[in-house]
């Protein structure tokens, strides 16, 4: 919530730069050191982290789930000069089809089982 004030606040002010990287810094922080770092000291103390088959799945389902999002979301920004209502919409889109997805997953939709199962094929596929 704080991240979001912020890049609002420097969007209205014109600063698109600034809300971009704002949010884009913040979670690559949050992912790479607030998760990471916790996890690192843990497996110094205490040995490797055992995950279960399950687990493995589905991190490998989301890796390439983000990575496809992630590549759709830079060609959003690459193309044109300008941010624009159509943009924020189609990121906007990107983040509710995510959520749906995750959503419709844990509740073992049939349909968000399925891409599942695809997208674990493409993964063990390439691996």
């Amino acid at each position: 919530v704080p991240d979001t004030i912020i890049s609002i606040r420097d969007a209205k002010k014109g600063d698109y730069n600034d809300a971009l990287a704002n949010a884009l810094g913040s979670n690559i922080f949050d992912i790479c050191f607030a998760l990471g770092f916790p996890l690192f000291l843990y497996c110094i103390f205490y040995g490797p982290v055992q995950m279960d088959p399950e687990t493995i799945k589905f991190s490998s389902e989301l890796r390439i789930l983000l990575l496809v999002i992630t590549v759709i979301s830079f060609f959003i920004f690459y193309f044109g000069k300008y941010m624009t209502k159509i943009k924020g919409l189609l990121l906007i889109s990107l983040y509710i089809i995510f959520t749906t997805y995750i959503v419709c997953l844990s509740m073992g939709m049939k349909w968000a089982e399925f891409i599942s199962e695809q997208i674990s094929k493409i993964y063990f596929f390439l691996i």
